[in-house]
């Protein structure tokens, strides 16, 4: 998902938002340009992700509090995959 991004749009800059275990997977993804990590107070994650002013994010599994964060920091396109 990450490359097809890249290749549609190369300017642009791929953040992901997960947990530690994943951040650990991806370390090394030419395609991701950086990670933010969950913090386990969602108020600080919420302010995390808002400060950073993301236009667009897509949630890739069934997270609700994942779409939930994202829709209360602001980002205003959001989409889903099933």
């Amino acid at each position: 998902m990450f490359r097809a991004v890249k290749n549609k749009y190369p300017g642009c800059e791929v953040w992901v938002f997960g947990n530690e275990l994943n951040k650990e997977l991806l370390y090394g993804n030419k395609d991701v340009d950086r990670y933010i990590v969950y913090s386990k107070n969602i108020n600080d994650t919420i302010q995390k992700v808002r400060d950073k002013g993301f236009d667009f994010a897509c949630v890739t599994g069934p997270n609700f509090e994942a779409l939930a964060i994202l829709i209360l920091s602001g980002i205003k396109t959001i989409t889903t995959q099933r």
